[in-house]
């Protein structure tokens, strides 16, 4: 029962977060509204059917939950935005490791993303 109620709430913070992207053109929306659904997926069904039907997923998230594919833009909007929040802890951690840490996600995300994230011209 906590562990529901976690996911619940985990997945209501994350589509909070996507929401205000949808507004914030720094934030990304799609990966948020990902992550409120497989949060809600775990925590309630019917939490997780009334996200998969709501204009946000719809608009943002459908096309690759059923794809794993994204347009050009889409991938560079997410990558720079998400190299953007990394820069900051990048030059401002204390800790030794923390640098290698970081440099390993940002080459482990543009691995992915060039290779398994496949490119479309238009979203369906």
């Amino acid at each position: 029962m906590i562990i529901r109620g976690l996911m619940i709430f985990l997945g209501t913070l994350a589509l909070i977060v996507g929401g205000i992207g949808v507004v914030m053109p720094l934030l990304p929306t799609t990966p948020f509204v990902l992550l409120a659904a497989a949060c809600y997926a775990k925590g309630s069904t019917r939490f997780h059917r009334w996200l998969t039907n709501t204009r946000l997923y719809q608009k943002h998230v459908k096309t690759f939950a059923e794809t794993h594919a994204m347009t050009r833009k889409q991938k560079w909007t997410l990558m720079l935005t998400v190299d953007a929040m990394l820069v900051i802890p990048f030059f401002t951690l204390p800790f030794a490791f923390a640098k290698p840490l970081i440099v390993i996600l940002v080459v482990l995300k543009y691995a992915y993303f060039f290779l398994i994230v496949k490119t479309v011209r238009h979203q369906a």
